[in-house]
């Protein structure tokens, strides 16, 4: 992969009854172990974001994705790759939320979630949730 490659993600915005929202532990096995993430994951060939969004919840979480509205788009720098993270605020889902890939789930409030080791990618939609939010 070059250093050039764009790699396309879909976000997942998840809130609960009480307008907390959900994130996830990065595994051990993964780049950037321990640190917290939006749900979410590549596309694969072919797919729309709505696609992606869909399957990815599916497989990470267990829920189906029934209404999902765009936050918005960003790119991040990392050191080997860039990511475009294309993220949704999901408005309905049906099914529990469950940690399929063992990977450790929290709800949080939107001010709270400044103070966890989130991705720095992620960071920049704190700031357009403030704006959706408050």
């Amino acid at each position: 992969m070059s250093l050039d490659s764009i790699i396309d993600v879909a976000v997942a915005i998840i809130f609960d009854s009480g307008n907390r929202i959900l994130v996830n532990q990065r595994t051990s096995d993964r780049e950037h172990a321990g640190q917290w993430e939006f749900p979410g994951g590549k596309f694969e060939k072919g797919e729309s974001i709505s696609q992606a969004l869909v399957r990815e919840c599916q497989e990470e979480l267990g829920v189906t994705i029934k209404e999902h509205a765009p936050l918005l788009v960003l790119e991040h720098r990392y050191p080997k790759k860039t990511v475009r993270l294309n993220v949704q605020i999901v408005k309905a889902y049906s099914g529990k939320v469950l940690g399929l890939e063992n990977q450790n789930l929290a709800w949080h409030h939107l001010a709270e979630l400044y103070e966890i080791n989130l991705l720095p990618a992620d960071l920049p939609i704190l700031q357009a949730l403030e704006k959706v939010i408050n």
